[in-house]
């Protein structure tokens, strides 16, 4: 991964530059700022087998996990 950002109301709470993870290894994140139950936007660059860089982006509620989308170029 190359960032990590996550956002709620358009109020970036965490950023994280040039982060890589090994396959399985998990990352935790403070959020220190974090209000009421609005959900939270969690955006990351990936790199994939050809060096390309491909974004990603899941919407977080409630406590639950969420599946992160490929971020399509408009």
């Amino acid at each position: 991964m190359l960032k990590i950002s996550v956002r709620q109301d358009d109020v970036e709470l965490a950023s994280i530059e040039s982060q890589m993870l090994a396959p399985q290894q998990s990352l935790h994140i403070p959020l220190l700022r974090k209000k009421g139950g609005a959900p939270l936007v969690v955006s990351f660059v990936s790199i994939n087998d050809y060096g390309g860089q491909v974004p990603y982006r899941a919407t977080l509620a409630n406590h639950e996990s969420g599946y992160a989308s490929k971020v399509m170029p408009r």
